[in-house]
């Protein structure tokens, strides 16, 4: 397992019911999921000869990334042990979204308008050519929508270009024209060379500000069966153009208004915390974490969905500032759907202006029989839980 963040302790959980040993690396010494692995070292997980040197002494069958950071560093050992995996090329893609989107471009996929740049001078020239309004982002960040901004008019790109560069680690900032939608992300695992779609919710993001944040991610997604389908085929054809032929993706799109979908980027791994467990258990009844956990192993995994139900995974927005008190915790976990609370911050934090999935407070996870009884728990968990702040 490469990482050990407090909200992955799911995915612990759900390894260990199926009697899977774990052995873990996270380069923080108190990393809150280290209690949920058997076995665990203190190794950043960008640390591919570290990671190597922990697998080899561990003599493991399997290793699985669940963050951007750690997809390279799983490509690496995967390969070096001949184990099941990316390939590193392959890894270097879907970490790259200049690279990605050059692969989708070869495949004639659609995907909105892009120019990778290097220089301020050159955002410029591009941004006249696009025209507004544009995405600004960051082509390697480490996911999280780290350094991502819509930009309305010219005035409004240098901000846009250097809150980007905060975060890139390659130099390489991609700018792309804006398209106007409902935004989507997809769970799916590939098993011999077969992409197998489990979720499709829709996201709601941030419009009050420069920065597009996720804020609610609510499942099912409220989209027609054309575009289900359309969503699904696309799934399919991204994961393949980038080279993915085994293990998890996480492809993110836009749905238009007329009810056609383009690719932004695909991830070489499962969707961050509870997008990869417990929510598509919850969803479709397919436990992602153990059947990815069977694909890496060799094993044939069972990727047939059981059911379809509601759930909600609520991000929290506390406003900046040093935190008071936070009241409601307790009496949110009492209502009826909740399935999990993750509050970061405590009592004296301080909170930053939220800027990308970051410096999300935490998050609330609900189910319901539908999409509508989700979202209400969700809802009426978010009212209850206050951050009081200090004026």
């Amino acid at each position: 397992m490469l990482s050990a963040k407090s909200y992955n302790r799911w995915v612990f959980r759900a390894l260990r019911a199926m009697g899977v040993e774990t052995v873990t690396i996270d380069r923080n010494p108190q990393a809150g999921s280290f209690s949920e692995a058997d076995f665990y070292e203190v190794v950043d997980i960008v640390d591919r000869m570290g990671a190597l040197d922990v697998a080899c002494r561990y003599c493991v069958d399997a290793v699985m990334a669940i963050n951007d950071f750690g997809v390279r560093t799983a490509a690496f050992v995967a390969q070096r042990l001949g184990l099941v995996g990316l390939t590193e090329e392959v890894a270097n893609v879907v970490c790259d979204k200049g690279l990605m989107r050059d692969a989708w471009v070869a495949a004639g996929l659609p995907q909105p308008a892009y120019k990778v740049v290097a220089d301020y001078d050159e955002a410029i020239r591009v941004a006249k050519e696009i025209g507004f309004p544009l995405v600004i982002k960051p082509t390697d960040c480490g996911g999280g929508q780290r350094g991502v901004s819509v930009v309305t008019d010219l005035d409004e790109l240098p901000n846009a270009f250097y809150h980007a560069q905060r975060y890139v680690r390659n130099r390489r900032i991609i700018i792309e024209e804006y398209v106007e939608g409902i935004e989507t992300q997809i769970e799916s695992l590939t098993w011999k060379g077969v992409t197998h779609t489990l979720t499709i919710p829709d996201k709601g993001v941030t419009h009050d500000r420069p920065y597009r944040v996720t804020q609610s991610i609510n499942f099912p997604g409220f989209f027609s069966s054309y575009t289900i389908e359309r969503i699904r085929e696309l799934t399919a054809r991204a994961t393949a153009a980038v080279g993915i032929t085994v293990g998890a993706a996480h492809p993110e799109m836009i749905v238009k208004p007329d009810g056609e979908v383009v690719l932004l980027e695909i991830a070489g791994r499962p969707g961050g915390g509870p997008c990869f467990s417990p929510t598509p258990f919850l969803v479709c009844g397919v436990d992602m974490v153990q059947e990815l956990a069977k694909i890496l192993l060799g094993e044939q995994p069972n990727l047939r969905s059981r059911r379809l139900k509601g759930a909600v995974i609520r991000f929290l927005f506390p406003p900046s500032g040093r935190v008071r008190e936070i009241r409601g915790v307790r009496e949110a976990w009492t209502l009826p759907g909740i399935v999990d609370i993750q509050i970061d911050p405590q009592s004296g934090s301080v909170l930053p202006e939220i800027t990308s999935g970051v410096e999300r407070a935490g998050y609330i996870v609900a189910t319901g029989a539908t999409r509508e009884e989700a979202i209400a728990v969700a809802d009426a968990a978010e009212r209850t839980i206050v951050f009081e702040m200090e004026r």
